[in-house]
């Protein structure tokens, strides 16, 4: 079992959380491959949905704006800022900017996140870079 400093906060335990995936040896875990996300684009909208299967942990990504959160099917425990709650499909919630969530998978699951896409853009790592804080001196920014 991980052990967490004393005294972290939730966001901290998530960031740790993370990085200890990330040393996890490459033929141990999933990948990013195996946790393929599938995008959908309507006017004005981009949807992405990704299938979370039972016993998996996944820490989500830090959003810039708000945006729906949708568990289409099966059931997750959600630990954030927020606290720690379980979600049953199906259920949505607005997810705040700047939230960082680990979930866990209770059962097979698939979750669909709604953002804007004004511009109808359709290319996925653009549009990410729109939604998505993955630059570090960004973050520090927002946690000033």
């Amino acid at each position: 079992m991980m052990e967490f400093a004393e005294g972290q906060t939730i966001l901290q335990k998530a960031f740790s959380l993370q990085e200890a995936v990330e040393d996890i040896p490459e033929d141990e875990k999933l990948t990013k491959e195996d946790l393929e996300p599938i995008h959908y684009f309507a006017d004005g909208m981009y949807l992405r949905s990704l299938f979370i299967p039972k016993g998996v942990a996944v820490v989500g990504e830090m959003h810039k704006y708000s945006h729906f959160t949708i568990l289409a099917e099966g059931t997750s425990t959600i630990v954030s800022q927020d606290g720690e709650f379980k979600a049953v499909a199906p259920f949505v919630f607005t997810s705040t900017p700047h939230a960082k969530r680990c979930v866990y998978a209770d059962t097979d699951c698939t979750w669909i996140t709604v953002h804007l896409n004004l511009d109808n853009c359709t290319d996925i790592e653009e549009v990410a870079n729109r939604h998505i804080i993955t630059d570090k001196k960004e973050l520090l920014e927002i946690l000033k």
